[in-house]
């Protein structure tokens, strides 16, 4: 992953615009909807021109001719703006759709080894991505929409009288450059609001996911102040962007008062020396005020593309890491016909870590056979079924499972082999029977039923309301652990891999329940590969004990505790 700071804005800029698809047509749908900041002026030209003219007795236009002009105007304006509008729209959304489908999946295929809060992925998805969409609408309208009027005006200025085109293109262009002093603060603004923002999010995810530890310990007020301060963060870098946005404001205003009262004045002095008309001189005031607009505006965009351009710096930093575009996970794999799992000299350690968590690892464990690993906390037990399970996304030569290699370019075909079954007994808030069905892609109802009668989950779940279709709620809330562990097992189960891993599946549960997930896996003896952690060897009865100690593993014989 590349770190922000280094990230050019060139680089962001032109990464935003790969997620642009059918350019050709998303850029003449902007055209389309741009032309009315030139058909408008034109409209409005030609029409105090027709009626200085109308009035001054000047030609043989008649005050219905001219109506008719600008009737016929606002018919094609309302034809090519309205296409336009809906062809830019449209892909905008397409766009933005991509872009956070692009997120998601980056944050579903990220490491576990990543130490990143929630509340990143929360202001990535949500503000980060609109944000950084002004990449696009910001560059494309700001510069395209005004590219085209801004050479007609030119042209058509200079043509009929150079001074007035120059004095409008000079106050235009010094509006560019104090525009532009205003892109750096911006920019820095808007870097610290961003991050700010995924901090205050994270809290308020902290706020839900702990709220019973808060409660316990009284830190509502505690937790409330973290993101008050926050909040007071965000609000004094919101008053400190208003406050330059003012400035540049004020340097676009003066900018257009300066212009049309330049305009008029150098105006009536070409008139009164008889190089220019009244009528041309109404005609051409609208064409100087657009043209020092255009100039103003695309400095405005310049100026606009800070906060977007630092949150697609936050978006390419999250995209650039290995295996974030494309999915890592092809549900097509098959477990291996044999799958006796072999380890050699495996030697592990977490990225930053001063000492392995696992040092000169080996072991083999045949076909079917019941492996409980025990030792004490933080000795490497966890860290040893994840990396078999493989859930670090790395190479690891030494480890094989049939004659399967664990290669981080194989990650999907080895994962199928092993159904995993943790402590944390996640279920997402779907029905009993769709939680289930999540261990297998396409899993039918009675392959549902079957792994939840296997798991011991039948029973409860049927006195259960609405039975299988019943809602578990928020991370499960509507159960308790037990029932929660039985329906990760029988997530688990359907999958129908050859290898179990159970990480800790009965720690924190009550004597009844512990007892009877312990019968369920006694129970799959025989039938599968079974790696168990476990702190606690007297309701299971493994084949083989390994004890793990300081990252290294030695192998025993079951014993009786």
């Amino acid at each position: 992953m590349e770190n922000i700071s280094k990230v050019s804005s060139f680089k962001a800029f032109r990464f935003m615009f790969g997620f642009v698809r059918l350019l050709p047509l998303y850029i003449l749908g902007l055209f389309l909807y741009a032309s009315q900041q030139l058909s408008f002026p034109l409209m409005i030209s030609l029409m105090l021109s027709g009626l200085t003219a109308v009035m001054t007795g000047v030609g043989d236009n008649s005050i219905w001719i001219v109506a008719i002009q600008v009737v016929g105007f606002l018919v094609m304006i309302m034809a090519t703006v309205g296409t336009g509008m809906l062809i830019y729209m449209h892909l905008g959304l397409k766009n933005m759709k991509r872009l956070q489908t692009k997120l998601l999946r980056a944050f579903i295929n990220r490491s576990i080894e990543e130490r990143e809060h929630s509340g990143s992925a929360l202001a990535s998805m949500n503000t980060d991505a609109q944000t950084a969409d002004g990449v696009i609408g910001n560059a494309l309208s700001g510069f395209v929409m005004w590219a085209l009027p801004i050479l007609v005006f030119s042209v058509t200025i200079f043509a009929v009288n150079w001074k007035l085109g120059l004095y409008t293109a000079v106050v235009g262009l010094l509006s560019v450059w104090a525009q532009s002093m205003f892109v750096k603060p911006l920019g820095r603004i808007a870097e610290e609001t961003l991050s700010t923002i995924a901090k205050a999010l994270g809290t308020v995810g902290d706020l839900f996911s702990g709220a019973i530890v808060i409660r316990a310990f009284r830190l509502q007020e505690r937790m409330g102040a973290a993101f008050g301060a926050q909040s007071d963060t965000i609000l004094k870098l919101g008053r400190r962007e208003a406050n330059i946005s003012a400035a540049q404001k004020l340097v676009t205003g003066i900018s257009t008062v300066l212009t049309t009262i330049g305009v008029f004045a150098i105006g009536s002095m070409l008139i009164s020396r008889g190089e220019l008309t009244l009528v041309t001189l109404i005609a051409l005031v609208p064409l100087c005020g657009n043209l020092s607009t255009g100039i103003t505006e695309i400095g405005g965009a310049w100026v606009g593309l800070a906060a977007p351009i630092s949150a697609a710096k936050r978006i390419y930093e999250v995209l650039s890491g290995d295996n974030r575009l494309d999915p890592i996970i092809d549900e097509s794999y098959k477990p291996r016909e044999k799958y006796e799992l072999k380890i050699s000299n495996l030697t592990f350690a977490y990225e930053g870590a001063d000492k392995p968590a696992l040092e000169n690892v080996s072991l083999r464990i045949p076909e079917n056979e019941f492996a409980a690993f025990i030792g004490e906390s933080g000795s490497g037990k966890s860290t040893l079924i994840r990396v078999i399970a493989g859930l670090y996304e790395r190479n690891f030569p030494g480890i094989s499972v049939g004659g399967l290699t664990l290669e981080k370019e194989r990650i999907g075909e080895w994962r199928a082999n092993f159904a995993y079954v943790d402590q944390s007994r996640t279920l997402f808030n779907l029905t009993v029977a769709e939680n289930i069905a999540l261990g297998k892609a396409g899993a039918t109802r009675d392959e549902v039923i079957a792994a939840a009668i296997e798991a011991d989950a039948d029973e409860f779940i049927r006195a259960m309301p609405d039975g299988y279709d019943t809602p578990v709620g928020e991370v499960g809330g509507a159960l308790s652990d037990g029932q929660r562990q039985r329906i990760a097992i029988a997530r688990a189960l359907i999958r129908r891999a050859p290898i179990l891993v159970f990480d800790e599946v009965t720690s924190a549960l009550d004597k009844n329940s512990e007892a009877e997930i312990t019968a369920t896996i006694n129970r799959l003896r025989g039938k599968h590969t079974i790696l168990m952690v476990t702190h606690n060897l007297q309701s299971v009865s493994p084949d083989t004990v390994y004890s793990v100690e300081d990252g290294k593993v030695t192998a025993a014989q079951p014993i009786v505790l």
